[in-house]
Protein backbone atom coordinates (compact mmCIF):
# COMPACT_ATOMS: atom_id res chain seq x y z
CA UNK A 1 0.00 0.00 0.00
CA UNK A 2 1.36 3.38 -0.97
CA UNK A 3 2.22 5.88 1.70
CA UNK A 4 -0.31 8.69 2.22
CA UNK A 5 2.40 11.25 1.52
CA UNK A 6 2.41 10.02 -2.08
CA UNK A 7 -1.36 9.55 -2.43
CA UNK A 8 -2.52 12.92 -1.05
CA UNK A 9 -0.63 15.11 -3.56
CA UNK A 10 -2.09 13.04 -6.41
CA UNK A 11 -5.59 13.36 -4.97
CA UNK A 12 -5.28 17.12 -4.56
CA UNK A 13 -4.00 17.47 -8.12
CA UNK A 14 -6.91 15.44 -9.45
CA UNK A 15 -9.46 17.54 -7.56
CA UNK A 16 -7.99 20.68 -9.03
CA UNK A 17 -9.26 19.61 -12.41
CA UNK A 18 -12.83 18.86 -11.28
CA UNK A 19 -15.09 21.50 -12.82
CA UNK A 20 -18.01 22.99 -10.87
CA UNK A 21 -21.47 21.89 -11.86
CA UNK A 22 -22.92 24.21 -14.50
CA UNK A 23 -26.29 24.61 -16.15
CA UNK A 24 -24.92 24.56 -19.69
CA UNK A 25 -26.49 22.13 -22.14
CA UNK A 26 -23.59 19.81 -22.81
CA UNK A 27 -25.07 16.64 -24.29
CA UNK A 28 -26.43 16.37 -27.82
CA UNK A 29 -30.01 16.01 -26.53
CA UNK A 30 -29.65 19.05 -24.27
CA UNK A 31 -28.17 21.14 -27.07
CA UNK A 32 -31.35 20.52 -29.09
CA UNK A 33 -33.22 22.31 -26.29
CA UNK A 34 -31.23 25.53 -26.59
CA UNK A 35 -33.20 28.28 -28.27
CA UNK A 36 -30.23 30.64 -28.23
CA UNK A 37 -28.56 33.55 -26.46
CA UNK A 38 -30.33 36.89 -26.74
CA UNK A 39 -29.88 40.43 -25.59
CA UNK A 40 -32.54 41.66 -23.19
CA UNK A 41 -34.79 44.27 -24.75
CA UNK A 42 -32.94 47.59 -24.57
CA UNK A 43 -35.96 49.61 -23.49
CA UNK A 44 -37.88 47.28 -21.20
CA UNK A 45 -36.43 43.80 -20.80
CA UNK A 46 -38.30 42.90 -17.60
CA UNK A 47 -42.07 43.28 -17.82
CA UNK A 48 -43.02 41.80 -14.45
CA UNK A 49 -41.87 39.16 -11.99
CA UNK A 50 -41.92 36.28 -14.45
CA UNK A 51 -41.91 37.88 -17.91
CA UNK A 52 -38.92 39.05 -19.92
CA UNK A 53 -38.59 40.40 -23.44
CA UNK A 54 -35.55 39.77 -25.64
CA UNK A 55 -34.14 41.83 -28.48
CA UNK A 56 -34.41 40.30 -31.97
CA UNK A 57 -36.19 37.19 -30.70
CA UNK A 58 -38.95 35.99 -32.99
CA UNK A 59 -41.79 35.79 -30.48
CA UNK A 60 -42.13 36.44 -26.77
CA UNK A 61 -41.11 34.24 -23.84
CA UNK A 62 -43.17 32.43 -21.23
CA UNK A 63 -40.82 31.38 -18.44
CA UNK A 64 -41.35 27.85 -17.19
CA UNK A 65 -42.47 26.48 -13.82
CA UNK A 66 -42.95 29.89 -12.20
CA UNK A 67 -46.02 32.02 -11.63
CA UNK A 68 -45.23 35.27 -9.86
CA UNK A 69 -48.15 37.33 -8.65
CA UNK A 70 -49.49 40.07 -10.88
CA UNK A 71 -48.41 43.69 -10.73
CA UNK A 72 -51.09 46.37 -10.50
CA UNK A 73 -52.36 47.35 -13.94
CA UNK A 74 -55.19 49.48 -12.57
CA UNK A 75 -54.67 52.55 -10.37
CA UNK A 76 -58.00 52.00 -8.59
CA UNK A 77 -56.94 48.47 -7.67
CA UNK A 78 -53.72 49.76 -6.15
CA UNK A 79 -55.63 52.30 -4.07
CA UNK A 80 -58.24 49.77 -2.91
CA UNK A 81 -55.53 47.26 -1.98
CA UNK A 82 -53.70 49.88 0.05
CA UNK A 83 -56.81 50.97 1.94
CA UNK A 84 -58.13 47.51 2.89
CA UNK A 85 -56.13 44.56 1.62
CA UNK A 86 -58.46 41.84 2.94
CA UNK A 87 -61.55 43.42 1.39
CA UNK A 88 -59.74 43.95 -1.92
CA UNK A 89 -58.52 40.34 -2.09
CA UNK A 90 -61.92 38.96 -1.10
CA UNK A 91 -63.60 40.94 -3.88
CA UNK A 92 -61.13 39.65 -6.49
CA UNK A 93 -61.53 36.05 -5.32
CA UNK A 94 -65.27 36.22 -6.03
CA UNK A 95 -64.57 36.19 -9.77
CA UNK A 96 -64.20 32.39 -9.86
CA UNK A 97 -64.47 29.36 -7.61
CA UNK A 98 -60.92 28.46 -8.65
CA UNK A 99 -57.96 30.58 -7.46
CA UNK A 100 -57.69 33.74 -9.56
CA UNK A 101 -54.90 36.14 -10.46
CA UNK A 102 -54.95 39.86 -9.63
CA UNK A 103 -52.55 42.69 -8.85
CA UNK A 104 -50.80 42.44 -5.47
CA UNK A 105 -48.00 44.14 -3.58
CA UNK A 106 -46.12 40.81 -3.64
CA UNK A 107 -46.38 40.98 -7.42
CA UNK A 108 -44.77 44.41 -7.29
CA UNK A 109 -41.97 43.05 -5.07
CA UNK A 110 -41.38 40.17 -7.47
CA UNK A 111 -41.11 42.68 -10.33
CA UNK A 112 -38.49 44.71 -8.46
CA UNK A 113 -36.55 41.57 -7.55
CA UNK A 114 -36.51 40.43 -11.19
CA UNK A 115 -35.24 43.84 -12.32
CA UNK A 116 -32.42 43.63 -9.78
CA UNK A 117 -31.55 40.11 -10.92
CA UNK A 118 -31.19 41.25 -14.52
CA UNK A 119 -29.63 44.64 -13.72
CA UNK A 120 -26.45 44.93 -15.75
CA UNK A 121 -27.18 41.64 -17.56
CA UNK A 122 -26.91 42.10 -21.30
CA UNK A 123 -27.65 38.58 -22.52
CA UNK A 124 -29.70 35.59 -21.45
CA UNK A 125 -29.63 32.04 -22.76
CA UNK A 126 -33.05 30.52 -23.33
CA UNK A 127 -33.60 26.77 -23.16
CA UNK A 128 -36.68 24.61 -23.60
CA UNK A 129 -37.73 21.89 -21.19
CA UNK A 130 -38.63 19.30 -23.82
CA UNK A 131 -38.69 18.85 -27.57
CA UNK A 132 -42.41 18.04 -27.55
CA UNK A 133 -43.68 21.46 -26.51
CA UNK A 134 -41.59 24.52 -27.27
CA UNK A 135 -44.41 26.98 -27.94
CA UNK A 136 -47.69 27.64 -26.17
CA UNK A 137 -51.04 28.38 -27.80
CA UNK A 138 -50.14 32.07 -28.02
CA UNK A 139 -46.88 31.35 -29.86
CA UNK A 140 -44.71 32.19 -26.86
CA UNK A 141 -41.45 30.30 -26.37
CA UNK A 142 -41.66 28.08 -23.27
CA UNK A 143 -38.21 28.47 -21.77
CA UNK A 144 -35.89 28.69 -18.80
CA UNK A 145 -33.69 31.78 -18.71
CA UNK A 146 -30.03 31.50 -17.71
CA UNK A 147 -27.88 34.51 -16.84
CA UNK A 148 -25.06 35.62 -14.56
CA UNK A 149 -26.34 38.41 -12.30
CA UNK A 150 -24.09 41.29 -11.34
CA UNK A 151 -21.56 40.26 -8.65
CA UNK A 152 -22.54 36.56 -9.02
CA UNK A 153 -19.77 34.04 -9.62
CA UNK A 154 -21.80 31.55 -11.63
CA UNK A 155 -24.58 31.47 -14.16
CA UNK A 156 -28.02 30.90 -12.62
CA UNK A 157 -31.39 29.60 -13.72
CA UNK A 158 -33.61 32.64 -13.15
CA UNK A 159 -36.73 30.50 -12.83
CA UNK A 160 -35.27 28.44 -9.98
CA UNK A 161 -33.83 31.53 -8.26
CA UNK A 162 -37.19 33.34 -8.36
CA UNK A 163 -38.66 30.39 -6.46
CA UNK A 164 -35.72 30.36 -4.04
CA UNK A 165 -36.23 34.09 -3.36
CA UNK A 166 -39.83 33.38 -2.41
CA UNK A 167 -41.54 35.25 -5.23
CA UNK A 168 -43.15 32.25 -6.89
CA UNK A 169 -44.00 28.71 -5.92
CA UNK A 170 -42.78 25.88 -8.09
CA UNK A 171 -45.61 25.78 -10.62
CA UNK A 172 -46.44 22.42 -12.17
CA UNK A 173 -49.78 23.62 -13.53
CA UNK A 174 -48.75 22.68 -17.07
CA UNK A 175 -46.61 19.72 -16.08
CA UNK A 176 -43.66 18.97 -13.86
CA UNK A 177 -40.24 20.20 -14.94
CA UNK A 178 -38.51 17.42 -16.83
CA UNK A 179 -35.04 18.88 -16.34
CA UNK A 180 -35.02 20.75 -13.02
CA UNK A 181 -37.79 19.31 -10.84
CA UNK A 182 -35.48 18.55 -7.90
CA UNK A 183 -33.96 22.04 -8.07
CA UNK A 184 -37.40 23.68 -8.06
CA UNK A 185 -38.67 21.55 -5.19
CA UNK A 186 -35.57 22.25 -3.10
CA UNK A 187 -35.74 25.99 -3.84
CA UNK A 188 -39.38 26.16 -2.75
CA UNK A 189 -38.64 24.17 0.41
CA UNK A 190 -35.81 26.58 1.25
CA UNK A 191 -37.99 29.67 0.65
CA UNK A 192 -40.90 28.33 2.70
CA UNK A 193 -38.72 27.38 5.66
CA UNK A 194 -37.12 30.84 5.61
CA UNK A 195 -40.54 32.51 5.15
CA UNK A 196 -39.38 34.57 2.19
CA UNK A 197 -41.66 36.63 -0.03
CA UNK A 198 -45.03 34.98 -0.54
CA UNK A 199 -44.34 32.59 2.36
CA UNK A 200 -44.30 35.37 4.97
CA UNK A 201 -47.00 35.49 7.59
CA UNK A 202 -49.97 37.35 6.09
CA UNK A 203 -48.25 38.86 3.04
CA UNK A 204 -50.08 41.45 0.95
CA UNK A 205 -50.52 38.88 -1.75
CA UNK A 206 -52.30 35.60 -2.42
CA UNK A 207 -53.06 33.69 0.77
CA UNK A 208 -54.50 30.60 -0.86
CA UNK A 209 -51.31 28.88 -2.00
CA UNK A 210 -52.32 25.61 -0.37
CA UNK A 211 -55.33 25.52 -2.70
CA UNK A 212 -53.33 26.72 -5.71
CA UNK A 213 -50.58 24.14 -5.21
CA UNK A 214 -53.08 21.32 -4.64
CA UNK A 215 -54.77 22.23 -7.92
CA UNK A 216 -51.52 22.64 -9.85
CA UNK A 217 -50.02 19.44 -8.46
CA UNK A 218 -53.13 17.51 -9.46
CA UNK A 219 -52.81 18.83 -13.01
CA UNK A 220 -49.12 17.93 -13.12
CA UNK A 221 -49.94 14.40 -11.97
CA UNK A 222 -52.73 14.15 -14.56
CA UNK A 223 -50.27 14.92 -17.33
CA UNK A 224 -47.76 12.41 -15.98
CA UNK A 225 -50.41 9.66 -15.77
CA UNK A 226 -51.65 10.26 -19.30
CA UNK A 227 -48.15 10.14 -20.71
CA UNK A 228 -47.44 6.93 -18.84
CA UNK A 229 -50.76 5.17 -19.55
CA UNK A 230 -51.03 6.14 -23.22
CA UNK A 231 -47.37 6.28 -24.24
CA UNK A 232 -47.76 3.34 -26.63
CA UNK A 233 -51.30 4.04 -27.82
CA UNK A 234 -50.95 5.26 -31.38
CA UNK A 235 -54.19 7.25 -31.56
CA UNK A 236 -53.74 9.01 -28.20
CA UNK A 237 -52.14 12.44 -27.93
CA UNK A 238 -52.20 15.74 -26.06
CA UNK A 239 -53.72 18.86 -27.52
CA UNK A 240 -51.52 22.00 -27.77
CA UNK A 241 -48.21 20.12 -28.25
CA UNK A 242 -46.05 21.35 -31.12
CA UNK A 243 -47.05 18.41 -33.33
CA UNK A 244 -50.78 18.60 -32.55
CA UNK A 245 -51.72 20.12 -35.93
CA UNK A 246 -49.99 17.28 -37.79
CA UNK A 247 -51.54 14.63 -35.56
CA UNK A 248 -55.02 16.08 -35.98
CA UNK A 249 -54.67 15.99 -39.76
CA UNK A 250 -53.31 12.43 -39.65
CA UNK A 251 -56.27 11.23 -37.56
CA UNK A 252 -59.10 12.97 -39.40
CA UNK A 253 -62.06 10.59 -39.63
CA UNK A 254 -60.52 8.20 -37.08
CA UNK A 255 -61.15 7.35 -33.46
CA UNK A 256 -58.82 9.19 -31.07
CA UNK A 257 -58.05 9.56 -27.38
CA UNK A 258 -57.25 13.18 -26.54
CA UNK A 259 -55.95 14.90 -23.42
CA UNK A 260 -57.67 18.28 -23.27
CA UNK A 261 -57.26 21.22 -20.93
CA UNK A 262 -60.65 22.28 -19.56
CA UNK A 263 -61.40 26.04 -19.43
CA UNK A 264 -61.04 27.55 -15.98
CA UNK A 265 -64.09 29.75 -16.42
CA UNK A 266 -67.51 28.96 -17.82
CA UNK A 267 -66.91 30.93 -21.03
CA UNK A 268 -65.77 27.77 -22.86
CA UNK A 269 -68.86 25.83 -21.83
CA UNK A 270 -72.10 26.10 -23.81
CA UNK A 271 -74.76 24.01 -22.03
CA UNK A 272 -77.70 26.00 -23.48
CA UNK A 273 -76.81 25.49 -27.13
CA UNK A 274 -78.40 22.77 -29.24
CA UNK A 275 -76.50 20.52 -29.08
CA UNK A 276 -74.48 21.50 -25.97
CA UNK A 277 -70.73 21.73 -26.41
CA UNK A 278 -67.38 22.47 -24.79
CA UNK A 279 -64.63 24.32 -26.65
CA UNK A 280 -60.92 23.53 -26.19
CA UNK A 281 -57.74 25.11 -27.48
CA UNK A 282 -56.15 22.63 -29.88
CA UNK A 283 -53.38 24.55 -31.65
CA UNK A 284 -52.37 28.19 -32.01
CA UNK A 285 -54.86 28.57 -34.86
CA UNK A 286 -57.54 25.97 -34.23
CA UNK A 287 -59.91 24.74 -31.56
CA UNK A 288 -61.72 21.51 -30.80
CA UNK A 289 -65.50 21.47 -30.33
CA UNK A 290 -66.83 18.63 -28.20
CA UNK A 291 -70.55 18.14 -28.93
CA UNK A 292 -72.90 16.32 -26.60
CA UNK A 293 -75.95 14.48 -27.93
CA UNK A 294 -78.36 16.46 -25.78
CA UNK A 295 -78.75 18.31 -22.49
CA UNK A 296 -79.21 15.05 -20.59
CA UNK A 297 -75.88 13.68 -21.84
CA UNK A 298 -74.18 16.98 -21.05
CA UNK A 299 -75.58 16.87 -17.53
CA UNK A 300 -74.40 13.28 -17.05
CA UNK A 301 -70.85 14.17 -18.18
CA UNK A 302 -70.91 17.33 -15.99
CA UNK A 303 -68.10 19.39 -17.61
CA UNK A 304 -68.52 22.19 -15.08
CA UNK A 305 -67.25 19.89 -12.31
CA UNK A 306 -63.84 19.52 -13.97
CA UNK A 307 -63.15 23.12 -15.01
CA UNK A 308 -59.44 23.87 -14.77
CA UNK A 309 -58.49 20.17 -14.92
CA UNK A 310 -57.32 17.88 -17.70
CA UNK A 311 -59.90 15.55 -19.25
CA UNK A 312 -59.69 12.57 -21.57
CA UNK A 313 -62.00 12.69 -24.58
CA UNK A 314 -62.67 9.70 -26.83
CA UNK A 315 -64.46 9.77 -30.16
CA UNK A 316 -64.24 10.16 -33.91
CA UNK A 317 -62.28 13.23 -34.99
CA UNK A 318 -63.82 15.34 -37.75
CA UNK A 319 -62.77 18.54 -39.51
CA UNK A 320 -65.02 21.56 -38.91
CA UNK A 321 -63.84 24.47 -41.06
CA UNK A 322 -60.55 25.55 -39.54
CA UNK A 323 -61.44 23.77 -36.29
CA UNK A 324 -62.05 20.18 -35.27
CA UNK A 325 -64.93 18.40 -33.62
CA UNK A 326 -65.89 15.24 -31.78
CA UNK A 327 -69.46 14.18 -31.03
CA UNK A 328 -69.61 12.29 -27.77
CA UNK A 329 -71.11 8.82 -28.07
CA UNK A 330 -71.56 8.18 -24.35
CA UNK A 331 -70.86 10.19 -21.17
CA UNK A 332 -68.06 7.79 -20.20
CA UNK A 333 -66.04 9.00 -23.20
CA UNK A 334 -65.54 12.29 -21.39
CA UNK A 335 -63.79 11.90 -18.05
CA UNK A 336 -61.33 13.54 -15.72
CA UNK A 337 -57.79 12.44 -16.55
Amino acid sequence: MRSLKFVLPLLIAALAFVQPTTVHADTASEKSLVLGTYELNRNNGVLDGDTIRCWKLDGSVRLLCIDAEEIFHDFDDRVAAGIDWDAYAAEKAKANDLPVKYGTFMGEEAFHWAREFFKGVKEVRLEYDSTERKLDIYGRHLCYAFATPKDAKHEQNFCVELVRAGYSPYSMKYGHSERFRKEFEQAEKEAREAKRGIWRDKPMGYRDYDARLKWWNERGDQLARFRNDYAKVGNAFELTNDDTADKLEAHAGKDVVLLCNMPERTDGLYPDETPPRVWFHATQKAGLHLFFKDAEQYKAANPDAVRGKYVIVKGTLEKRGNDWQITLKQPEDFKKA
